[in-house]
């Protein structure tokens, strides 16, 4: 059951402490985690990055898509005339 980067964002989140810089200022022991909690945040922004598609792979999908269309319509064109 995996559900979008939000629902696993959340579910991830709701079993972790929160810090906020106030309570970090007051106990120094506690930036270590912190740290590692922006770290574990950080690596899961990158996984969900590297699956977007980049600008060449939408752009030759757009560009596909408009000459499959096209030849479509010229062929459905043919057909019916």
């Amino acid at each position: 059951m995996s559900g979008s980067p939000l629902d696993i964002l959340v579910r991830r989140h709701s079993s972790e402490p929160v810090f906020s810089l106030r309570q970090i200022r007051k106990d120094p022991a506690d930036i270590d985690a912190f740290l590692y909690a922006i770290q574990g945040d950080l690596e899961l922004i990158r996984r969900e990055t590297v699956r977007l598609p980049t600008r060449k792979e939408v752009w030759l999908a757009i560009a596909l898509g408009m000459i499959g269309g096209a030849g479509l319509v010229e062929l459905l064109a043919l057909a019916f005339r």
